[in-house]
This record gives structure tokens, C-alpha cells and sequence, in this order.
């Protein structure tokens, strides 16, 4: 699994900010950023809107800003393997190198979103703190993965046959995984740090072994065992948060 891009990576390495300004992406993050901090200084004075439209607006959002943090870590990290190829040589790169990157790079748009919740502080006071939740962290990071891996799928190799039809599931379960390392960051502060390594190295432990496993079979078997047991628990995440209200419907009440 490994984003292969034919671009200078040195870009990535000596100037990363022209990167993201010349890719788009830097602009239209810092956009949303923008939209968020506006809504939320103008919560108190847009109270006949009402709470649901608002936190329908705070959604739509945050959605926004996910899926432009998803693009920036496929792009990003495929330009830096690129990088590391030209270094290493194609074979290392892809069987060594690129699962430590990838499984840092893939929960970006969960970083991100929680970068932004934790500096517009009225949120957090609100209790609008879907991030505090382990389910919601792995839910976010496992639906980074999957899209993460269906544009590898389309865009480096541009096929969904044979195994690659379960390497968006193997992408999902390793970003889900270091998301919920990312849960106990945001919980537990320093306290949390050694959870979220030890979740991360299983992540790239998983992937290592997906990238270097030459026997089908044998792959077939981990790919099956990750599409599984990843989208249960991506389903639990979900159904566990049903039927309860979102702060974020209650966003005008909270914060007036």
C-alpha cells in the first residue's frame, strides 16, 4: 500500500508551506478555519436561526474541513514516499518506509478538526466535544483510511480487483487505530502519549506485514481479518452514537 506520485518531493522537505499553497489545499483549510471562527463569534447573534440549523451548519463544516484534510494527507504522503523512493529504492520504500508515514499521515483530517476545536475554546466549554469520545476518534480516522484508500486504488493503481478490493478496508482499520491513540491525546494530554505510540506502532505493525506478506493466501487471510473486524467496530461506533442529541443541535443554547 504505498502512494506513488510522480512529483519533486523535495518541495515536501524545503519548502512545505509552498506545497500546500501550491496544491490548493493550504487555502481552502484555512477557509473552513475561518468559516468556523466566524460561526462561532456569531452564535449569540443568529439565536432565531435557531440550535438545529446552526449545528447543522457547524457540521456541514467540519465535513468540509475533514475531506480537505483527507485529499491533503493522500497528496502529502505520496509526494513524500516519492521522496524516500528515489532515496531508498522502490522495493525498501514500499515494504519499510511507507507504512510509518502513511499511518501518521492518514488521520490528518482528525488532527486537524481537533487542532480547530481546541483553539476556539467556547466549543469545548459548550460541550461540543464529539473528539472526546474514543468511538467518534475511531469512527473519523476509519472513514479517513477508507477514502485514503479507495484514491490509492483509483488514482496510483486504477483498479479495485483481487486484493486491492480490501485495501480500503486495511487503510480504515490502521487510521482507525491510531485515531483512537489520538482520543487518549485529547483526554489524557502527556498521560496519553504512550497509548497513542503504542496504537500507532500496532498500525504500522499491521501494514508492514500487509506490505511485506508475499504468500496470497496468507494475505488474503489478514485482508479478510481487517475488513471485518474494522467494519464491525466501525459500525458500533456508529450505532452507539444513534438516538442520542448532538451538542452541536443545542449549539445556540450552549453558547448564548
Amino acid at each position: 500500500m504505498v502512494y506513488a506520485h510522480n512529483r519533486q518531493a523535495k518541495t515536501i522537505i524545503s519548502e512545505p508551506s509552498i506545497f500546500i499553497r501550491n496544491r490548493g489545499v493550504g487555502d481552502g483549510l484555512g477557509k473552513i478555519e475561518a468559516k468556523l471562527a466566524e460561526l462561532e463569534e456569531s452564535i449569540s447573534k443568529e439565536a432565531t436561526a435557531g440550535p438545529r440549523w446552526q449545528g447543522r451548519r457547524l457540521l456541514f463544516l467540519c465535513a468540509a474541513l475533514w475531506l480537505v484534510s483527507v485529499f491533503a494527507s493522500f497528496f502529502l504522503a505520496g509526494d513524500i514516499n516519492s521522496f524516500f523512493k528515489g532515496i531508498l529504492g522502490e522495493e525498501t520504500q514500499k515494504k519499510l518506509e511507507a507504512p510509518f508515514v502513511e499511518e501518521l499521515l492518514k488521520p490528518l483530517g482528525l488532527i486537524i478538526l481537533a487542532a480547530v476545536f481546541w483553539s476556539v475554546n467556547r466549543l469545548w466549554k459548550a460541550g461540543i466535544d464529539w473528539l472526546k469520545s474514543m468511538k467518534v476518534c475511531y469512527a473519523i480516522g476509519y472513514a479517513s483510511g477508507f477514502v485514503i484508500g479507495v484514491l490509492e486504488n483509483w488514482i496510483t493503481y486504477k483498479k479495485f480487483s483481487g486484493l486491492r478490493a480490501a485495501t480500503p478496508f486495511s487503510h480504515a482499520l490502521g487510521a482507525g487505530i491510531v485515531g483512537v491513540g489520538i482520543y487518549y491525546v485529547l483526554t489524557r494530554g502527556k498521560r496519553g502519549l504512550g497509548r497513542f505510540v503504542f496504537l500507532y506502532s500496532t498500525a504500522v505493525l499491521l501494514h508492514l506485514a500487509w506490505n511485506n506478506i508475499e504468500f496470497s493466501v496468507a494475505r488474503a487471510v489478514l485482508g479478510l481479518f481487517e475488513t471485518v473486524i474494522g467494519f464491525v467496530a466501525f459500525l458500533l461506533s456508529l450505532l452507539a452514537k444513534l438516538g442520542k442529541p448532538s451538542g452541536a443541535f443545542q449549539i445556540s443554547e450552549k453558547l448564548s
